[in-house]
């Protein structure tokens, strides 16, 4: 298949970081939104440790994102299929994690907004690098 003049596919290190950052963009305006829902019905988003913030929900939420990108970026030369392992993995994760809330919310809307986030961030990332590795194989 050709591109159009002016156009290039990027390499696969550049396809690693910029699905990273993706992913991760997407996954903190979401998280953010369940947040301020949350909050817009009445509920506040607290766990036994205290209130959760915004630039809490920011950080939890760069931080594995940003760890699978590294963890993606060193294997994916050497193991074509790690895409799709890191891709399953972190929405394994994800769900796993999403366990944890039920047992540190104070409340029962902290425990869907929380649960939900840790949903949000393991579907952007599973489907994130399902795209980009097929847009990787087509070339």
């Amino acid at each position: 298949m050709t591109q159009p003049a002016g156009t290039r596919q990027p390499d696969s290190s550049q396809l690693v970081w910029r699905t990273g950052l993706i992913a991760a963009g997407i996954a903190v305006v979401a998280n953010l939104v369940v947040y301020a829902v949350a909050r817009g019905l009445g509920s506040p988003v607290t766990t036994q440790a205290g209130p959760i913030g915004p630039g809490l929900i920011v950080s939890t939420t760069i931080f594995p994102l940003a760890l699978g990108t590294l963890l993606l970026w060193l294997l994916h030369g050497r193991m074509p299929a790690i895409w799709a392992t890191l891709a399953f993995v972190g929405l394994g994760f994800a769900v796993l994690s999403a366990i944890g809330p039920a047992a540190l919310a104070s409340t029962a809307g902290s425990l869907v907004a929380l649960a939900l986030m840790h949903l949000i961030t393991g579907t952007v990332w599973c489907v994130a690098l399902t795209r980009a590795r097929s847009r990787l194989r087509a070339g």
